[in-house]
């Protein structure tokens, strides 16, 4: 099997010069293959449902406008696939360099990804695979085991009768969520999952893509902790897009209801990432802390005081704050 692998690897880039492992875990990793005349990048995933949806996703990227890694080889007895290598730059490399221009490129990538399914049957992965109540009300789930149980442990236990009522409130958010129009969904639509290949945006660690409310990507461009985009470049990207969409017709858009149903999946969206960072932090990724507090002040400035949500959120952030004061 070792050899076949060479084998494939070096048809495509030459003799292997140099192997370097990008990033993953027990059951998925990146490796990039340095060779004589190019590099690629062999993605090997245990889950094997999990690898499918990769290819299979991957190639309707491709069909749609070659806006993903191009997938060379798919080595499914060796749960391994061949990918274009997109290199090292992306969206948050490219902010950080002062270019927020590149911004307007991501929102076409975004657009394009949305409005491809009107021209363009899904695949059966992704349509087959709605982002409904369930699973949006998980994003609460993981806020609250991550987070508040397992993050902030002992700190949090007077908080109890106020995880009650803002999980009675988040069902209540999830269904009005949900509410909203379906598009294709990347699920994960921000800084670091959009790479900058020769000159152009493509997304990466898109296996989980389903179909799900409009908002939710553009909110993980938007309110993502990583880049901390200013109100103001928040809001005229929002108003691009809303114009882009209304433009192109595809999807009835009520222009009123956009706010409300970009600060709601905002909520969702910042909670799901709270809980990510602390999984992640306890897991000894600990360069995820330093996102946990921005990311709670970005869902407390989408709510209203009265929401037991807003309270839950502000009561999380002092225990934050004294903890971090403290080390």
């Amino acid at each position: 099997m070792e050899d076949l692998l060479r084998a494939l690897i070096e048809k495509r880039i030459g003799k292997i010069k140099d192997t370097v492992k990008l990033y993953g875990g027990s059951e998925r990793s990146f490796e990039r293959y340095i060779g004589r005349k190019s590099t690629l990048i062999v993605l090997t995933d245990y889950d094997s449902r999990r690898l499918d949806n990769y290819v299979i996703t991957g190639r309707y990227l491709s069909a749609i406008g070659h806006i993903g890694p191009d997938i060379y080889e798919h080595l499914w007895e060796m749960n391994k696939i061949l990918l274009e290598d997109l290199g090292d730059i992306s969206l948050l490399d490219k902010y950080r360099q002062g270019d927020s221009r590149v911004y307007d490129e991501v929102l076409e990538l975004l657009i394009l990804l949305q409005s491809a399914g009107s021209r363009r049957e899904l695949p059966v992965v992704i349509s087959k695979n709605p982002f409904d109540t369930g699973r949006l009300e998980g994003e609460f789930n993981q806020f609250k085991q991550h987070f508040l149980i397992e993050y902030l442990r002992g700190s949090a236990s007077h908080l109890s009768g106020l995880i009650a009522d803002a999980e009675r409130a988040f069902r209540h958010l999830a269904a009005e969520i949900h509410q909203q129009p379906k598009v294709f969904m990347h699920r994960d639509f921000q800084s670091m999952n959009i790479m900058f290949h020769e000159q152009k945006p493509k997304v990466i660690d898109f296996q989980s893509a389903a179909v799900g409310p409009y908002t939710y990507d553009l909110v993980s461009l938007l309110e993502d902790p990583y880049t901390a985009l200013s109100t103001d470049k928040k809001r005229e990207f929002k108003l691009k897009y809303v114009e882009r969409m209304h433009d192109l017709d595809f999807l009835a858009i009520d222009r009123s209801r956009f706010w409300v149903d970009y600060e709601n999946s905002a909520i969702s969206r910042l909670m799901q990432a709270v809980g990510a960072f602390a999984r992640l932090t306890i897991a000894g990724k600990t360069h995820f802390q330093q996102y946990i507090e921005p990311a709670l002040r970005i869902i407390i400035s989408h709510l209203s005081q009265e929401n037991s949500i807003y309270e839950l959120c502000a009561q999380s952030l002092i225990i934050v704050e004294r903890v971090s004061n403290k080390e």
